[in-house]
This record gives C-alpha cells, structure tokens and sequence, in this order.
C-alpha cells in the first residue's frame, strides 16, 4: 500500500496522511477520453501552532484542492491532473478521514511512450501531490492560504493488472495506429481463426513477448489457407498452397495483385519461423514484432476484403 505524509510546507507541520490500495486503480474512458483513476484515502488533522509552548494555537485546516503529477519511470512526467476537494480537520481527538478520486489523463500516445519503457515488465509509477488549505482559528478567524505536499509515492503496478485490466478500459491495445476492426463484421465472418490469431500476437506484443506475438501473425497466415477448401493436400508445400489458394478463391485477380498476396504471406509465414531465427542472438526485437504484426493486421484484412 503506498502511503506518504501530508505536510503543510510552510511550517513544515505534518498534517495527516495519504494512501491507496494498487488494487484501487483502474482505467475508464478509452479509447476517446481515457483516464487513469487513483482512489485515495486522505487521513487530516488540525494545525495545532506550538510556536508559543505555553499557549498552543489549535487551527482547522481544510483542503480546497490537489495539483499532482504523475511520472513513469519514476523521472519522467508523463501526466498532470488537478482535483477540487472539500474536506476539514477541526478535532484534534480525531483523524478526520476522506475518500477522493485523482482522475489522470493520458492518451494514447502517452500510454505508448509509457508501453515502451515497460518493456514487457511491471509499471513504475511515482506521484508528487500539492494541496491547497485554508486555515482557520476555532473563533472562525480565517489565518490565510498555504501549501500542503505529499512527495515520494513510488510504487510498481503488477505486469497482470497493468495489461489485463487497466490497459484494456483505456482503450490501449498495443497497436493504435493501425487498428482492424473486430467484432461482427467482415473479418470475423470471413477469417475468424486469423482475428483470434492477430488478437493473441497483440497480447503478447503488450506482455513482452516478441517470439510469441511473431508466431502467431505466422499461424494467422497459415489460417487464411484453412478458411478455405483446398485442392491440394495437407502435405503440399506452403507456397504451392499459396498459389492453389489464390487460384481457386480469387480468380479475378490480375496477375500483379497475385504476386503481391504471395509474397506478403510467404514472408511472414517464412520471417516467423524458428528456422528464420535458429540462434538466441538471432531473437525478435520489439521493432520487428511490431512490423511484422502490422504487416499480418493488414494482409488479414484485405484477404477478408478480397473474400467478400
């Protein structure tokens, strides 16, 4: 649970306390207005001013409003975001406690520079928070405005939470920029294995896992194949499937339109093969993942085009 102190900056005096359960953030308002939500609990007691020891002078405090920003990695500012709150100490018998909502927005390309320096692993967060008070005498005597901050709240959000639940509700999906469009229409009619294929590759382009997403954009091509009946065996080689494919389903094609389906699926059915990268130096790095996703997200779609 990270929990820092509340100070009042001025007199250096702590005031209380902030904290929140990791469990307590989510994501909402993807893809058009995403916004990350931290639910807080704010724990505030009065200013007691000790300058004159024999005589203390008890003041009710109340928060008027929170300045925070928001940071990942822990030293680059990705996001500001601004709270009004309404909440007053005045008994100092007891901690007067509060639940508020620090809603942080951040778009897509935000969550993409955020995506990058994750690479695949936990996400590092720090938040800085200023509030504004007020403070009051008991007589009701306004002191004046000052400034109250919570500094070093540094925690790790789980790799599962950010990607299973919270990247999902901020309509991240890894892959923004070209985007196919599931659901009920002409890909998920026509080439519903290859959609679930370029789903999973997305999943493991968000997890890390470069070897895995090219594997997939690999049985998506193979799919395309089976989507169809073939006049050649199971036996036959892939590009002898290819082209019986091409034959038997898409005969108003010219002969350029032909070549360019063939080589786009003998390439990433051959670049997402081990045998492509039989040694541990020869791995996938993030950019070719990435490429070659792309490449299958598009092919997917316009064979889907093609079909109808």
């Amino acid at each position: 649970m990270p929990k820092g102190r509340i100070m009042l900056t001025t007199y250096g005096a702590e005031l209380g306390t902030m904290s929140f359960e990791l469990t307590s953030i989510y994501g909402s308002g993807g893809p058009d207005f995403p916004v990350l939500t931290v639910r807080a609990e704010i724990g505030l007691s009065p200013y007691i001013d000790q300058r004159t020891p024999d005589k203390p002078v008890l003041y009710i405090v109340s928060l008027l409003r929170a300045a925070g920003k928001f940071y990942s990695p822990e030293r680059r500012l990705v996001a500001r975001f601004q709270e009004d709150l309404a909440h007053i100490a005045s008994d100092q018998r007891h901690v007067s406690t509060t639940q508020v909502l620090f809603e942080i927005p951040v778009d897509l390309s935000t969550l993409t520079k955020i995506e990058k320096d994750r690479a695949g692993g936990k996400l590092r967060v720090h938040l800085t928070i200023q509030f504004l008070m007020a403070l009051h005498s008991e007589s009701g005597g306004f002191r004046g405005f000052y400034t109250g901050q919570v500094d070093g709240l540094s925690f790790e959000i789980e790799r599962s939470q950010w990607v299973d639940t919270i990247l999902p509700s901020l309509g991240y999906g890894g892959l923004e920029l070209l985007e196919v469009r599931y659901g009920s229409g002409v890909l998920a009619r026509e080439l519903p294995k290859s959609v679930q294929e370029i789903q999973d590759a997305k999943r493991y382009l968000a997890e890390g896992d470069w070897e895995k997403a090219v594997g997939h954009c690999r049985k998506a091509v193979e799919v395309i194949l089976e989507s169809r009946p073939s006049s050649l065996s199971s036996t036959a080689k892939f590009r002898d499937k290819v082209n019986a494919f091409i034959s038997d389903n898409l005969k108003n094609l010219d002969e350029l339109q032909a070549k360019m389906l063939f080589r786009q699926m003998e390439s990433i059915w051959e670049f997402g093969s081990q045998a492509a990268h039989p040694a541990p130096s020869n791995t996938f790095k993030r950019a070719e993942a990435e490429f070659l996703v792309r490449s299958t997200m598009a092919l997917v779609e316009y064979f889907s085009r093609l079909l109808t």
